[in-house]
């Protein structure tokens, strides 16, 4: 897991690298600046053949702190390698520039490149072959760009190259969400140094930058070890080591037995996906409950699920199965708030609550005290967690309500997005009868793609969570471990679909090569 950490404690994480390995904040620097040219020079091959009729030029923006030092470094190592650079920066008569910064600048003029000055000298002429790189404001901005910083932003923004920011888009405030009439950097790759921002996973701001990598720049283990982060991103293996073995002498009783509460009369195709997602990731038996109305379908579109009629179930019995989901197209009616009121009242497995399960609950607010602490997941989009928890005004929020919504009932909540974000109970202290939960208090999901946003995707995830509970993982490892794979099949089906043509049937057909995936990296 990648930490996500706020500007603070990166600073913090540098000073104390500084101090622990012997290195000055000009030593740092220029690792910075090398994980960044190592990173051009793989993926801009061109920049740097010297036999390319269309060598693509480098326009680097600098500022005065030490974001412009990170610019400076790099076109050095860019200028000794061979490349063509072009450097701006605003006058040093105007401000004074971070001690780093000028020596970096100072260095830079040694090579005899001329440093092209804001306003003085223009603007650069650049064309859609050149490189734009933006190394003028770092993460220390709260509020918005000085006028003339922002005309330069208002000039990156104007031309037609491909774009880089180092660490984080010039005008985007790193931890909270930055206002849309703000100049930010639009549509570059940002080169962010170890940790990402929480401000690249907020939807306010999308093309802020269009995306992310992270470069390891070597800051110290031991303090990131002895400094948790309240937040981190999800990557494969974190997934992939809760995958459940399946011993030779295996039976089907070993993986599970579920059930699934879902579709109403004309919503058969919630329980369909959400039964054949959780077939699919490995449930041992399926149950589906469903109106008589759907039996036919049901049967015929999941043969290997058996069909239970509700109306005739014995909800006592419940209390038998591994673990219970409920709520994909079930409705609001009276007889689909008993059914969850059974559920809360008998169950005695971990849950899983979607769709109009979340909706019941939030019609009827007093049942959420019945939540078991400790063994349910709820998976709400935005508006079914605003009428659960209320309205919020941006993202960061949000994502402060939805802690504390996990935090009260002791639930772990799976708030659906682009970067789905993953909170289990913990901050506030909360403990469940086995004991404390470890594990960060919140994850955030790096797959996935736009082509998920089509009906029915929430259904495959609920199956998918179903089946890993069913198959004895904890309601956080499940949730966690269901979002990554449901995000990686779609990926997956993207590229054999293209986003625009993708259902949530072909999210289903891709899980095989997403488990696929995982199960490389675990063995």
């Amino acid at each position: 897991m990648i930490p996500v950490y706020p500007v603070d404690i990166i600073r913090k994480a540098d000073a104390e690298t500084i101090r622990r390995q012997g290195i000055s904040s000009w030593q740092l620097m220029e690792r910075a600046a090398r994980a960044c040219f190592d990173f051009l020079f793989e993926n801009e091959p061109e920049a740097f053949d010297p036999a390319s009729s269309r060598k693509p030029k480098f326009v680097i923006f600098c500022g005065r702190g030490n974001n412009g030092g990170d610019g400076f470094a790099l076109a050095r190592m860019l200028n000794e390698k061979g490349s063509i650079v072009e450097v701006w920066m605003p006058d040093k008569k105007e401000g004074r520039y971070s001690p780093d910064a000028e020596r970096n600048a100072q260095l830079l003029q040694e090579t005899n490149m001329p440093l092209r000055i804001f306003g003085q000298d223009g603007l650069p002429e650049t064309g859609e072959n050149d490189i734009l790189t933006d190394a003028l404001v770092g993460t220390g901005l709260d509020g918005r760009l000085d006028e003339a910083t922002a005309a330069v932003v208002d000039f990156i923004n104007a031309c037609s190259g491909k774009k880089y920011s180092i660490d984080i888009p010039s005008g985007l405030m790193a931890d909270k969400p930055t206002p849309r009439e703000n100049p930010v950097v639009e549509n570059s790759l940002c080169l962010s140094f170890q940790f990402a921002k929480k401000a690249f996973l907020w939807p306010e701001n999308e093309g802020r930058p269009a995306g992310f990598v992270l470069l390891d720049i070597g800051l110290d283990e031991n303090f990131m070890r002895g400094n948790p982060a309240d937040a981190y991103l999800l990557q494969d293996r974190d997934a992939a080591r809760n995958l459940p073995k399946r011993p030779k002498f295996a039976h089907k009783g070993l993986f599970g037995r579920d059930l699934l509460i879902a579709g109403s009369t004309g919503m058969a195709g919630a329980a369909v996906l959400a039964g054949r997602a959780a077939l699919k990731s490995g449930c041992g038996v399926l149950s589906i409950a469903s109106c008589a109305d759907n039996r036919l379908v049901l049967q015929t579109a999941v043969p290997e699920a058996l069909f239970i009629d509700p109306s005739l179930m014995d909800w006592a019995k419940t209390a038998h199965y591994s673990a219970i989901g409920i709520g994909p197209g079930i409705g609001t009616s009276d007889e689909a708030a008993q059914w969850l009121k059974n559920v809360l009242r008998f169950a005695a497995c971990p849950l899983v609550i979607d769709a109009d399960g979340l909706n019941l609950l939030a019609q009827d607010p007093t049942l959420l005290e019945f939540l078991p602490k400790g063994r349910c997941i709820l998976t709400p989009h935005p508006k079914e967690f605003e009428r659960l928890a209320g309205k919020t005004s941006d993202s960061r929020e949000r994502l402060r309500r939805q802690q504390e919504f996990s935090d009260r009932y002791g639930a772990v909540v799976v708030l659906k997005g682009a970067h789905t974000s993953v909170s289990q109970p913990g901050s506030a202290g909360i403990r469940t009868p086995g004991g404390a939960i470890p594990g960060p208090a919140m994850l955030f999901n790096t797959t996935g793609n736009p082509g998920m946003a089509t009906g029915g995707s929430g259904d495959v995830l609920t199956g998918l969570c179903l089946s890993l509970l069913g198959q004895g993982l904890s309601v956080w490892q499940a949730a966690y471990t269901a979002v990554y794979l449901h995000g990686l099949a779609g990926d997956y089906a993207a590229l054999r679909c293209t986003e625009q043509s993708m259902a949530a049937s072909d999210i289903i057909a891709a899980l095989p090569e997403a488990f696929r995936q995982l199960q490389q990296v675990r063995f």
